[in-house]
C-alpha cells in the first residue's frame, strides 16, 4: 500500500516556488490555486493584500496553508 503524503508533505514542496495569485488575499488571508489545487493561504505580513495577477512566492507551510509574500515588493524587517 501507498502512504497518502499530507498537506505539510504536497505543501513544502512549494516553498520558494514562485506562482501568480488567482484570488486576492485580503486583510492577509485568501486562496490560491497552485497545480489544480486550492491551498488556503496568508500573506507572511499580517493584515496585508496581495492583489489577484501579482506574482508571489511560497515563504514557508503552516500546517496546510501557504504563507506567501508578493515577488516583486520588499520585505519588512
Amino acid at each position: 500500500f501507498f502512504k497518502q503524503k499530507t498537506a505539510y508533505e504536497i505543501g513544502s514542496g512549494l516553498v520558494g516556488s514562485e506562482m501568480c495569485i488567482r484570488d486576492s488575499i485580503t486583510d492577509g488571508h485568501g486562496q490560491v490555486k497552485v497545480d489544480g489545487e486550492e491551498w488556503s493561504a496568508r500573506a507572511l505580513e499580517p493584515g496585508s493584500t496581495i492583489a489577484a495577477g501579482e506574482k508571489i512566492e511560497v515563504y514557508e507551510i503552516d500546517g496546510a496553508t501557504l504563507v506567501v509574500y508578493p515577488v516583486f515588493r520588499s520585505l519588512s524587517s
